[in-house]
């Protein structure tokens, strides 16, 4: 029985490749690490010229196609270099496949298995403005193998949950998780612990978690635009009297643009404003933008006029100058008032 159905193989092979001379498909490897390249190399050649349609992919758990072609020749000939990235671990084979029913595999080769991921914040800050908050975020399977992951919290000071607590995650596949907490006495400390496992391999992962009770007060002091010789300057000073930092977007609004600058002010720190613009470029006003206590984006504005072309550096410089020549200027016109002051003229009495 075993003969027979090798030699209908035989016979079924040779039938496939009566029209073709010679096919042949190589391969560079036998093992390929995930993220890496593999060299497939391929030849078919015919006793004479005709019109043919082939296909070279790859082969495991599903087919990949990497190259479909209807050409007229007697060969066809080539190599494609294939990347292993996002494709899972195991057992594959390159081929050739001439339609309609010659199909030619390679030797087979195997992606080395990689556990990897990546998740989407290194450290959890959460305020909790309102009663609660949920947070949401995810894991994702950079690897080349499936994941397991496990969730756990510790050092909780107030009600809270993790949703899910567990998740299977595919190559190329994200989990999402849903973290909800109510609003604390006073701010505090916790961890998120992540366990990940994939084939032989295993990671924990421990992200520190701080959850706000915020109180938001933040104020702009002596915004102010000045002039000096070469340039126009903002100045002015931003406190955080609260008890969170807050991330402060500064946009200065000019005539033809906008310019942004993005701070960080700790609480009970003052952001010290300079900001130098060229002399030529008006500047209409400054918006002082972050997140209030209602967890809802906040503005301080801060408009400017037309500023004067004089040069008060320069008068400050010259101020004793200054002062000499207005006295002196004073004086000039008292004497030339004087000299010009009219006479008394007496009247004599005369009898008609």
């Amino acid at each position: 029985m075993r003969r027979t159905f090798i030699f209908l193989l035989l016979c079924f092979l040779i039938f496939s490749i009566t029209q073709a001379r010679s096919l042949d498909i190589s391969i560079d490897k036998t093992e390929v690490s995930a993220n890496s390249e593999i060299t497939i190399a391929y030849s078919i050649q015919f006793d004479e010229e005709e019109t043919f349609t082939y296909q070279v992919g790859v082969k495991g758990n599903e087919s990949i196609v990497l190259l479909n072609e209807t050409i007229t020749s007697d060969k066809a000939e080539g190599e494609i270099v294939w990347n292993t990235k996002n494709y899972p671990a195991g057992e594959y084979e390159a081929y050739i496949f001439i339609y309609p029913t010659t199909y030619w595999p390679s030797r087979k080769f195997e992606i080395l298995p990689f556990m990897d991921f990546k998740i989407d914040f290194q450290k959890l800050d959460i305020f909790v403005y309102k009663n609660s908050i949920t947070k949401a975020f995810e894991i994702k399977n950079t690897g080349n193998i499936p994941l397991f992951a496990s969730l756990s919290l510790k050092g909780l000071k107030s009600e809270a949950s993790l949703t899910p607590i567990t998740s299977k995650i595919g190559v190329n596949k994200s989990a999402s998780f849903l973290f909800s907490v109510e609003k604390p006495d006073k701010t505090y400390n916790a961890t998120l612990t992540i366990e990940l496992s994939g084939g032989d391999e295993y990671q924990e992962v421990e992200i520190p978690i701080t959850i706000y009770n915020p109180f938001v007060l933040i104020e702009a002091k002596n915004i102010t635009l000045e002039r000096t010789a070469n340039s126009q300057i903002v100045k002015g000073e931003i406190y955080n009297k609260g008890n969170v930092y807050r991330n402060i977007t500064l946009i200065f609004n000019l005539e033809d643009r906008e310019e942004k600058q993005e701070i960080v002010l700790y609480p009970n720190k003052t952001f010290e404003l300079n900001q130098t613009f060229p002399l030529n470029e008006k500047v209409n006003s400054l918006e002082i933008k972050y997140i209030g206590n209602e967890g809802k984006e906040e503005v301080i504005k801060q408009s400017f006029g037309v500023l004067p072309s004089i040069d008060l550096s320069n008068i400050k410089d010259n101020l004793p100058y200054l002062i000499v020549s207005i006295i002196f200027l004073i004086g000039i016109l008292y004497v030339l008032f004087r000299k010009r002051k009219p006479k008394d003229v007496k009247f004599e009495e005369q009898s008609i």
